[in-house]
């Protein structure tokens, strides 16, 4: 296809839609395709929508033996009965829900039988093909108890009340927290405000739910007096109890009888902190630590890239809990939600950690004259250089057909979808904006310096191209 082809072909679909490339070996890129699912991490929420009616949804996750799983799937509208199913990696069904008459489906304290890579299929219930939007949280016990999208939750001391928010609907927060066998303690979880109906539930270290309480129509939840059968890492589980998916701000609060701290006893306050967001500019910088304990002889240290990797070892019986991240495996640049654990070696046994997570924002250099534009877009990882050759015009970050080219018709297809989007329209993919530039007096994004250089690469291939985005200006 000649370069004035490109164009000719690009200025004719702007006005009609663009039609599979299956010809050429290349996927259909209708609006047919459906966007929901995908890896999701433990403490996050995804919404998605069963839509047309024998729609089905797929969430995968990477679990550990011996995990306790809980599963969330309440509708937010339409005529939705949800249903859940949750398969292990032999793709063996190992747990169901089918929810109708109720608005609401659940999987909860089953234990993971094996480790590896699980997979959640949501869909419609009700014998008539339904559809409508809903919620989907998923909360590994023991596992991460903050993700990107939902910072409620994480370690929480004796003494201690913090304050979150159940949203969307099905959202579940985790708090864990180290408790000894014999240790009493009183939870209290309360509405501050909107339709929340508080549920309480408390999964032991071994991945078993220990109790609960579902008071509704109360809007207090509480678990008192109970007495801890082991010692380690438990996970309160707070969420909504009502059958619809109602949500609301709330309180919660631990006491341990008697009290204790955690410092010294588990490994416990990390760096960087739980949460928290970090650069990979300063990446090579920095180390991974957290507060020893006392009677702890060595460590190891487990960390893993992505919600949907696995905790690898990455080092083993060092002295103190602390790895410089130099140390770690190279990250390409883009975003990651890391994850990461250390295990204390005592002379009584083994001390397991809470598992801590924090993200990690790819390094778009502060000294472009496009940084502002990159902040003002929410920091898109496509514009980084793990994604290399996006600025010579690849917009999918993949190649096509046998030939594999880099810069084809899905890239097309991506800047036909953005031509002429501002900066300010929500639904602008900055991908297709390989030039990282406004253009004319509307500040168009996508548009005709983005097609000279889409037609300049037309059809390259991966040896064709430097591979060095984004470019010093």
């Amino acid at each position: 296809m000649s370069i004035l082809a490109v164009a000719l072909f690009l200025a004719v679909h702007l006005l009609h839609p663009l039609p599979s490339m299956a010809a050429e070996g290349t996927a259909s890129l209708d609006s047919s395709e459906d966007p929901d699912g995908g890896c999701i991490a433990s403490a996050e929420t995804k919404s998605g929508t069963i839509s047309p009616g024998a729609d089905t949804d797929s969430f995968t996750f990477y679990g550990q033996a011996g995990q306790g799983v809980v599963i969330e799937m309440p509708r937010i509208s339409g005529h939705l009965y949800p249903r859940l199913q949750l398969y292990d990696p032999n793709a063996l069904r190992v747990a169901s829900d089918e929810s109708w008459p109720s608005t609401r489906a659940s999987v909860e304290n089953y234990q993971l039988q094996m480790t590896g890579i699980y997979t959640i299929v949501a869909s419609n219930d009700h014998p008539y093909g339904l559809t409508g939007e809903y919620g989907l949280s998923l909360v590994l016990a023991p596992g991460t108890t903050i993700s990107q999208q939902d910072p409620d939750g994480g370690d929480i001391a004796s003494d201690e009340t913090k304050t979150g928010k159940i949203f969307p609907a099905g959202d579940t927060d985790a708090y864990c927290f180290y408790g000894l066998s014999g240790q009493r303690i009183v939870i209290e979880m309360a509405r501050i405000s909107g339709g929340l109906y508080p549920r309480l539930q408390l999964y032991d270290p071994n991945g078993v739910r220990a109790t609960s309480h579902e008071p509704w129509p109360s809007t207090r939840a509480s678990i008192e007096g109970y007495e801890l059968q082991m010692t380690g890492i438990y996970t309160i589980v707070a969420s909504n109890d009502y059958p619809y998916g109602l949500t609301g701000e709330y309180g919660l609060s631990l006491s341990l009888i008697p009290p204790s701290d955690p410092r010294g006893l588990c490994p416990y306050d990390p760096l960087p902190l739980n949460g928290q967001t970090l650069s990979l500019c300063d990446w090579d910088t920095l180390s991974l630590s957290c507060w020893p304990v006392e009677t702890a002889t060595n460590y190891d240290v487990y960390f893993a890239r992505g919600p949907c990797d696995p905790l690898q070892k990455v080092a083993e019986n060092i002295p103190d809990p602390c790895v410089p991240t130099l140390a770690l495996p190279a990250l390409e640049n883009k975003h990651h939600l890391c994850s990461w654990k250390v295990i204390a070696h005592t002379p009584e046994g083994d001390i397991q950690g809470p598992t801590w997570s924090f993200l990690l924002e790819c390094c778009f250099p502060s000294d472009f004259t496009t940084f502002s534009d990159w902040v003002a877009l929410g920091k898109p990882d496509c514009w980084c250089s793990g994604y290399k050759y996006q600025c010579d015009g690849d917009c999918d970050g993949e190649t096509q057909g046998f030939q594999k080219y880099r810069v084809f018709t899905n890239d097309l297809a991506c800047l036909i979808k953005n031509w002429k989007k501002p900066i300010t329209d929500p639904s602008f993919n900055p991908s297709c904006d390989f030039d990282h530039k406004p253009e004319s007096f509307h500040k168009y994004r996508c548009f005709t310096n983005d097609l000279r250089i889409l037609i300049a690469n037309w059809k390259k291939t991966d040896a064709d191209l430097p591979g060095d985005c984004p470019r010093p200006e």
